[in-house]
């Protein structure tokens, strides 16, 4: 099996179209608060109201539905959006206190994408290719893009596919949606044994292609694994043949070194994101003999994990399958809680500044001002809470200050908030708050002001990738293609104590002026780094541009 069926949304609908209906593919492009369904997610709508996929947790298919239909009349495409503040959408709008917005395309039909489109789409799926679906929704032309087309978009996309996160990005002044198609997750079990039984069946519910190892065919046979991959090799030769990947998890179950012993070191000598094997911790003592003596360094050893599987207190099989698939999501979605053997990223917490009295814009509350419907503020902290950072701390004013304290503290969420009690002494107090409420275990402090509406998760997830806690330059700073500084700016931890003495309203640029030789700069597209709205002119000619 390749991918789960209730993913092959873009195959359902050029199915339905090769069997004489009209499609329609609605695709979610951007996302607020705490909306059920991620940025890339999609529907599929057949002319005879069919249905493959989801774009929310059913509380607005209805919706789009019908518009889908009137899609397939008048072969115009639409962008429609979700949310419990709007009042229009407020009968089938989101419950959770999300937004969403919904991107509809009728296939085929007037300024849709061509069926040839979609078409080598389903191509690229079925052959495992990484692509990019690449739609402006100004003009609404199309791309297909892989990660090596050597232009703007391309390096756009493939930042998308690295972050497995599909979104809206500005290239040379146009929104452009890049929807990533990447290859689905893998997981290779060795050993047909009891609990791979469940295992193999919640995995490929969660969107893995699954294959099964056991050389023994007893075990291994279509009559306990009904419709599964299945490989009677021993496991050094399956996996050099099925190949390992940074997409790929590997458990191993058999409890035989025969068996899991070679599966353990080929997975060891790849970039897998998760090892996991079955057994006691005595058995894994004995393990970790075995494999000490077959030379593998310790560092690389303490990459397995065993006994696998969160500690649930799972006992039955089901459960420890459970235990197991979500031990790999953990891993897989966050990096940092990987063992120290693999190349685990620093820890790293985002200060989000949003306690500025905003003098500058006169009555105007600039942070509460709607950027595309929802608050600055929220905005940017979705920015931050979408990117690699492993905390996110929203830094607003003192409680006992209705505009700046509690006011925006509502706007949060489920965000983390701090108030600044000396707000008026500059942004200076705002990272001093900051840092003594960052966790003990963070190793750089990632600094952005709320009002740059155009900062996303891009351009902080380019300035923590460059971000090395051991090198010489662990200040890092987002300039533009022009060079240009900007934000985000990121201090590893021998800054702090400079930063905690810093004063006034400049902010940090002290400390970057005192070791501007240990500043990396780190180039990023558009104007998301440089961008911010002071005054009601910036906010005058940022809504004109964007059509506002």
């Amino acid at each position: 099996m390749t991918v789960a069926e209730h993913d092959q949304i873009p195959e359902a609908a050029l199915g339905w179209i090769d069997a004489g209906k009209r499609a329609v593919l609605a695709t979610v492009v951007e996302t607020w608060g705490s909306a059920p369904r991620p940025a890339g997610s999609q529907l599929a709508i057949s002319s005879e109201a069919e249905l493959v996929g989801s774009v929310s947790g059913g509380c607005v298919e209805g919706a789009v539905v019908a518009e889908a239909l009137d899609a397939v009349e008048d072969g115009e495409c639409r962008v429609l959006e979700f949310g419990v503040s709007d009042d229009e959408a407020f009968a089938v709008g989101l419950a959770c206190g999300g937004r969403i917005r919904v991107m509809v395309e009728p296939i085929g039909i007037g300024r849709g994408p061509d069926v040839a489109l979609i078409r080598q789409l389903v191509a690229e799926r079925a052959a495992r290719h990484a692509v990019g679906y690449v739609v402006c929704t100004e003009s609404w032309d199309r791309l297909l893009i892989d990660q090596a087309a050597g232009t703007p978009i391309g390096a756009a996309v493939r930042r998308a596919m690295v972050l497995d996160r599909s979104g809206f990005e500005e290239v040379e002044g146009a929104p452009w949606f890049i929807g990533v198609h990447n290859p689905p997750l893998r997981l290779i079990v060795v050993g047909a044994v009891h609990i791979a039984q469940p295992l193999v069946k919640m995995a490929r519910l969660a969107g893995y292609d699954v294959s099964l190892v056991d050389p023994r065919e007893a075990f291994a046979s279509d009559a306990r694994f009904p419709g599964e991959t299945i490989l009677n090799d021993w496991p050094d030769a399956a996996l050099d043949r099925l190949g390992l990947d940074a997409r790929t998890a590997v458990v191993t179950l058999t409890h035989d070194p025969k068996l899991d012993d070679p599966a353990i070191l080929r997975a060891l000598d790849s970039d897998v994101f998760y090892l996991g094997s079955l057994g006691s911790t005595r058995t894994h003592a004995k393990r970790v003999t075995r494999l000490t003596e077959a030379g593998v360094p310790e560092g690389r050893i303490t990459r397995i994990h065993a006994p696998v599987g969160l500690d649930i207190g799972a006992r039955a099989p089901a459960e420890i399958a459970v235990s197991i698939l979500a031990e790999m999501t953990e891993r897989l979605r966050r990096p940092a809680t990987r063992p120290s053997g693999e190349a685990a990223r620093p820890f790293v917490s985002a200060l989000v500044l949003a306690a500025g009295l905003s003098g500058r814009m006169g009555d105007v509350d600039k942070l509460t001002e709607p950027v595309e419907h929802a608050p600055l503020i929220r905005r940017s902290a979705a920015a931050a809470e979408m990117s690699r950072a492993d905390e996110v701390l929203v830094i607003v004013g003192p409680e006992d200050d209705p505009r700046t304290g509690p006011r925006l503290a509502a706007l949060m969420g489920g965000a983390r908030v701090v108030h600044n009690p000396e707000n008026d002494e500059g942004m200076a107090s705002s990272i001093r708050a900051g840092l003594t409420a960052i966790d003990p275990r963070a190793d750089a402090v990632l600094v952005m002001p709320a009002d740059m509406p155009l900062l996303g998760a891009d351009h902080i997830d380019a300035v923590i990738g460059a971000f090395d806690p051991e090198a010489e330059k662990s200040i890092c700073r987002a300039v533009d293609e022009q060079g240009r500084p900007g934000h985000p700016v990121l201090f590893g931890r021998r800054y702090f104590d400079a930063l905690s003495e810093i004063e006034g309203d400049q902010g940090a640029r002290a400390v970057i002026e005192a070791h501007r030789d240990q500043l990396a700069e780190v180039t990023t597209l558009g104007q998301g780094a440089i961008l911010d709205l002071d005054t009601p002119e910036d906010w005058s000619a940022f809504n004109s541009r964007r059509g506002g």
